[in-house]
């Protein structure tokens, strides 16, 4: 059973994937592979107008729920938030 505080991490990414504006229904991929796809369909139709380009992938692949060891959080303890 998730923790209140797990339950909206965890809602927070179920929330509907969009591409230019209009919602993408895709229950059968990896999020992190439907990104890579588009990053490769990127590279390969921005290579053909010969022309300098820039392509950043940061990956979104968090897994819930999201917890630390308690040793760690008594390590980090005196860290600010």
């Amino acid at each position: 059973m998730l923790k209140k505080e797990d339950k909206k991490a965890f809602f927070y990414y179920l929330k509907p994937l969009e591409h230019k504006g209009k919602n993408v229904d895709n229950d059968t991929e990896y999020l992190t592979d439907v990104l890579f796809g588009e990053g490769a369909r990127f590279i390969k139709e921005s290579s053909k107008m010969y022309k300098p380009f820039f392509l950043f992938m940061s990956y979104n692949a968090p897994q819930t729920p999201l917890e630390a060891e308690k040793e760690d959080l008594e390590f980090y303890s005196g860290m600010k938030r």
